[in-house]
């Protein structure tokens, strides 16, 4: 997933994350380790909550949002939602999940009448959603706030991606860091066989 947030204001990471001032090329840069780390934080600190819920709340208060992603993602998440629609509700709360390197216990079972969130986010007004037309997969795990701050990494948006797998998370004020990665998604956002995801009924 890319997403590109122009136009808020967001606190910096939950560490001490002291820039040398002139943004340029000497400018701080922190990088993170899951599972050492929660790398969850610095996701929740820089857009504020619950990623989906902070990303339409942001869109709410006049921030435009970008989200891009690749067929395969976006087919899978619809798919996930569609299977939940109608499903009785869990009768606990959270359950064992396993993963590729084994059991982690005790995981948040998502709600089943909740839509994906992509879907949320395609109907929320200044959030415009894009999936690339190739199935060669969009591999970046990136987005720049405000134009000052980039957060890049190895790291999924997702709980186990940020908590229990082996991951790094970047971030950086950057100057020329940011800039760069805003002239490349812009590239990649206006590809012209890009399909707009429709808000979904």
């Amino acid at each position: 997933m890319c997403l590109g947030l122009c136009g808020c204001q967001v606190p910096v990471s939950p560490g001490s994350f002291a820039t040398s001032g002139g943004g340029g090329s000497d400018a701080a840069m922190e990088t993170h380790y899951s599972p050492t780390e929660n790398l969850e934080h610095y996701d929740l600190a820089l857009i504020k909550s619950a990623v989906g819920d902070a990303i339409e709340s942001a869109a709410r208060r006049g921030v435009r949002v970008r989200v891009y992603l690749d067929r395969g993602q976006s087919d899978d998440e619809l798919e996930r939602a569609a299977k939940r629609d109608g499903a009785p509700l869990p009768t606990k709360r959270k359950h064992n999940v396993e993963y590729a390197d084994g059991f982690f216990d005790e995981q948040e079972v998502p709600d089943p009448t909740a839509q994906a969130v992509i879907t949320r986010l395609a109907a929320t007004p200044n959030v415009e959603v894009r999936i690339k037309h190739s199935r060669v997969l969009m591999h970046l795990k990136s987005y720049a706030v405000d134009g000052q701050m980039l957060r890049s990494g190895s790291a999924n948006f997702s709980a186990s991606a940020l908590k229990h797998q082996d991951n790094d998370l970047v971030l950086t004020h950057d100057a020329a860091s940011v800039r760069r990665f805003e002239l490349d998604f812009n590239q990649l956002w206006s590809r012209p066989d890009n399909e707009r995801l429709p808000p979904q009924s």
